[in-house]
């Protein structure tokens, strides 16, 4: 990997999303740009842009010193954005500030999109990008498998059909795509429980694939689990985009 970029590389903004303003920061690679820009979306329950631990400022840097540009944002009503989140919905992840942050991205010279969400960014990524014409490659953690509630979905009945639809468009897309899971993570178990739903999404050859870490992954606690998961991003991308 490359050397990650310093802090003089970012530039904090904000996005108009609808009525409301987001806050985001933009970190910019030091030499030729590789037309990639990736937009990191953090989980629910109000997690600020930098993710646990400063995960999504260590990617960010990482991933410009790749060569690409590298986007984080708070949601409405979180940090430094104006407005009100409201619920956390999983049939409706904010949409706006996902599209405010993408069409920046673009507009900054991004031909290609990748999105990375934990937990709520994951299921936000799915929703807006999945049909983004640009996208070139999505990194999933611990993606909730429902679409109501906090995502639960112990049985096969209980599998959202936006969650699969998503799926089914990425894969239909051929979207290069990583799911990570932490092995007792509640939402490994759910995806498990939905192999007979998911199961035709993920045969060999397919652009979607899982990978799963040690213990939880879900909300990015321990840092030997951010760094396992900086590192699977940073190599996926680098062989996908």
């Amino acid at each position: 990997m490359s050397a990650p970029v310093r802090a003089d590389r970012e530039r904090p903004l904000y996005l108009a999303a609808g009525p409301d303003r987001v806050f985001g920061v933009h970190t910019t690679p030091p030499g030729e740009a590789s037309g990639v820009g990736v937009l990191m979306l953090s989980g629910g329950v109000y997690v600020l842009s930098t993710n646990r631990n400063r995960l999504f400022v260590r990617l960010a840097r990482q991933l410009a010193g790749e060569g690409h540009h590298a986007l984080r944002i708070d949601y409405r009503g979180v940090g430094e954005s104006t407005g009100v989140i409201g619920g956390y919905a999983l049939d409706d992840p904010n949409p706006l500030d996902v599209r405010a942050a993408l069409d920046h991205l673009t507009a900054a010279g991004a031909r290609r999109l990748v999105a990375v969400g934990s937990c709520y960014g994951a299921r936000a990524a799915m929703h807006v990008a999945a049909d983004e014409p640009a996208l070139a490659a999505m990194v999933l953690f611990a993606p909730p498998v429902g679409d109501a509630g906090r995502g639960e979905a112990p049985t096969p009945d209980l599998v959202g059909d936006l969650f699969v639809d998503r799926l089914r468009t990425l894969a239909a897309r051929r979207v290069p795509t990583l799911l990570v899971y932490g092995e007792d993570d509640n939402y490994h178990r759910d995806f498990q429980a939905a192999s007979g739903v998911l199961g035709e999404l993920f045969a060999p050859g397919s652009s979607l694939v899982v990978a799963t870490l040690p213990g939880k992954a879900h909300g990015l606690q321990r840092v030997s689990t951010q760094d396992a998961l900086l590192d699977m991003t940073v190599r996926f991308l680098s062989t996908s985009v």
